[in-house]
C-alpha cells in the first residue's frame, strides 16, 4: 500500500507534468506575459490580493504590448477597437466568465444572482427588463427632491462638524463622508429613508466595512472561481470571508416591512423604487419574493460604493489641482449655482449637466480613476477569435479589458493621459468643431468607466445625477483643500478601486 508521502509526491508530479504539458501545447504561448502567469492562476490571485493589480496591468502592457497573458487561459487587451467586439450592444457572443459568480449572494439556503453575476444572457434580460425604465435619467429624476434632501443634510453635517468660527481649522475625513452620502442617497430613492450614515457620522450596521471585505474576497477568489463553491457559498461550513449578509438582511427587512404595511410610507404622494418593484408583481404575479430581494439588494450593493469611489476621485483631484478647483468655483458662481446653495435652494440636474466645466471635471474624474479597476472578463465563443494582429484565441479563453488601463490609452486620450486635465473634454482653440466632435466621440467610445454594451452599468444614470449634485453643492459651499498637499491618498483595488486617507480642511465660501 502506498504511503501518504508517496501518494502526495505522485500527485504533485502529475500536477507538474500536467502544468508543463499545458504550457507547452497552449495556443496562448504566442501571448506574452509573466512566466508564472502562464503556469497558474495563483499568480493572478496573489497579484489581485495585493490591491494594485491595475498598476501591474499597466506596466505589463507597457512592456509586452496590447495583449498580455495573465493566466494559463486568461489574457487582457488594450486595443480600443475590441471594446465593441467584447461588449456589444446586441446579444453578446462573448459571455461573462465565472469570475462573476463570486458576486452571487446567499438568501437563506438559496443562492441568488446579483445583476452583474448572470452568465446566462437570456436570464439576465428577464431580470433587468422589467425595471430598466426606472433607471433612466427620467426615471431617476422622479426622486430628485429626495436626493436634494440628502445633499442638503450632507452639507449641514460638514458645516456643523468641521467648520468653526474664526477660521479655526478642523480636519475632515472627506473620504468617509462622501461614502456616507453615497449610501444615504441610494437608500433615499430606494426605501424613502436613509441608512443613518450622515446623521450618525458612522458606519451603520457595519455595512460599509462588510462591503469592503466582501469586495476583497470576490476580487481575489474570483481569479480561481471554483474556490468560491467551497468557501464563500458553503452552507454547512461558515468560513470567515467577507459577505454582504447585512446588506441582504436590510433589503429584505425593508421589503417585508413594506409588504406587511408596517412602513408608513405614502406611495401615492412620494413613491420610491421599492414601490416600483412591488407594483411589478401586481403586473406579473410570477415575480417572486426572491426577485424583489434581488432588485432591492442590487441598489444597496451596486449603487453606493461605485458612486462613493467616483465622488472621492473628483474631490481628490480637484484638491490636488487648486487652479482647476478655482475654475470650477468661477463657473458655479457665474451661473448662480453658488448663490442657490447659499440660499438653500435645490439644484436641478437639468441645469447642472449643461455646465461645460463641471461636466468636464466629472468626466475626467471618471476617466482617471474609474470605480472598476479589474478586467471585465468575457469568454471566447466556440468559433474562437482572431485578434486584429492575427493572433488566435481558442474557444473558452478568458479575455477582458480593464477600465483603469484603457481609460489612460495615450492614442485616445493623449500623451498626458496620466494627468488630471478636464480641459481634454473641451474644444481647444486650434481645432474645428468637426475635429472636436470626432475627438470627443473617440474618447467617449473608449471610456469604460461604466462598462460598455448590453451589460453596461444599469445604475449609471443614478450615479451621474447624484455626482453632479454632490460636486456642484460641495464646491459651491466650501473651499476644499488637503491637510497635507504632498501626501497621496491610499487605494486598494478590489474590483472597485476604493480610496481613503483624504483628510481635508473645509472653508465656508462667502460672497
Amino acid at each position: 500500500m502506498l504511503s501518504l508521502t508517496t501518494t502526495l509526491l505522485s500527485l504533485s508530479l502529475l500536477y507538474l507534468v500536467y502544468t508543463l504539458y499545458t504550457y507547452l501545447t497552449s495556443p496562448l504561448r504566442q501571448i506574452p506575459g509573466p512566466f508564472l502567469a502562464s503556469l497558474t492562476n495563483y499568480w493572478r490571485f496573489l497579484s489581485v490580493l495585493q490591491g494594485k493589480h491595475h498598476e501591474v496591468q499597466r506596466t505589463l502592457h507597457d512592456t509586452y504590448g496590447p495583449a498580455v497573458r495573465l493566466g494559463p487561459n486568461c489574457i487582457t487587451v488594450t486595443d480600443p477597437s475590441l471594446i465593441k467586439v467584447l461588449y456589444p450592444l446586441q446579444k453578446p457572443r462573448f459571455i461573462k466568465s465565472d469570475y462573476y459568480k463570486t458576486s452571487d449572494f446567499r438568501h437563506g439556503k438559496r443562492i441568488l444572482h446579483s445583476s452583474v453575476s448572470y452568465r446566462d444572457e437570456e436570464a439576465h434580460t428577464r431580470m433587468v427588463r422589467p425595471v430598466a425604465r426606472f433607471y433612466t435619467t427620467t426615471g431617476v429624476l422622479r426622486y430628485e427632491d429626495r436626493l436634494n434632501d440628502v445633499v442638503k443634510l450632507f452639507l449641514q453635517q460638514l458645516e456643523t462638524r468641521f467648520v468653526r468660527p474664526g477660521g479655526r481649522e478642523v480636519v475632515c475625513p472627506i473620504d468617509d463622508w462622501l461614502h456616507f452620502c453615497a449610501w444615504d442617497l441610494i437608500a433615499a430613492i430606494t426605501f424613502s429613508k436613509d441608512f443613518g450614515f450622515l446623521r450618525r457620522g458612522e458606519d451603520v450596521r457595519g455595512l460599509i466595512g462588510q462591503s469592503c471585505k466582501s469586495l476583497d474576497y470576490m476580487a481575489s477568489v474570483g481569479q480561481i472561481p471554483w474556490l468560491d463553491d467551497w468557501v464563500g457559498k458553503n452552507y454547512y461550513i461558515k468560513f470567515p470571508v467577507g459577505t454582504m449578509i447585512e446588506g441582504v438582511k436590510f433589503a429584505a427587512e425593508q421589503l417585508a416591512s413594506r409588504m406587511r404595511g408596517e412602513d408608513k410610507h405614502d406611495k401615492e404622494t412620494e413613491p420610491d423604487l421599492l414601490d416600483d418593484f412591488l407594483a411589478l408583481r401586481e403586473e406579473d404575479p410570477e415575480i417572486t419574493d426572491d426577485r424583489l430581494v434581488q432588485y432591492a439588494f442590487r441598489n444597496v450593493a451596486a449603487g453606493s460604493d461605485t458612486t462613493a469611489t467616483s465622488l472621492r476621485a473628483v474631490v481628490y483631484y480637484l484638491c490636488r489641482n487648486p487652479e482647476t478647483q478655482k475654475r470650477l468655483h468661477e463657473e458655479l458662481e457665474e451661473v448662480g449655482v453658488t448663490d442657490a446653495v447659499r440660499s438653500g435652494d435645490a439644484l436641478r440636474y437639468a441645469e447642472l449637466y449643461k455646465l461645460p466645466y463641471l461636466t468636464a471635471v466629472i468626466q475626467e474624474g471618471f476617466r482617471i480613476h474609474p470605480s472598476v479597476a479589474l478586467s471585465l472578463e468575457r469568454v471566447v465563443p466556440d468559433t474562437g477569435y482572431v485578434l486584429p494582429d492575427g493572433r488566435y484565441l481558442p474557444p473558452g479563453t478568458i479575455v477582458g479589458i480593464n477600465p483603469a488601463v484603457i481609460n489612460r490609452h495615450k492614442g485616445v486620450f493623449g500623451e498626458d493621459s496620466d494627468d488630471f486635465r478636464p480641459e481634454r473634454w473641451l474644444k481647444n482653440d486650434h481645432e474645428s468643431e468637426d475635429e472636436y466632435k470626432a475627438r470627443l466621440g473617440k474618447m467617449k467610445d473608449t471610456d469604460m468607466t461604466f462598462g460598455h454594451g448590453k451589460r453596461i452599468c444599469a445604475g449609471r444614470h443614478v450615479a451621474v445625477v447624484e455626482i453632479y449634485k454632490v460636486i456642484a453643492s460641495l464646491f459651491s459651499a466650501f473651499d476644499v483643500r488637503l491637510v497635507d498637499p504632498n501626501k497621496e491618498w491610499k487605494t486598494k483595488n478590489s474590483f472597485f478601486n476604493r480610496q481613503w486617507d483624504m483628510d481635508v480642511y473645509l472653508t465656508k465660501r462667502v460672497s
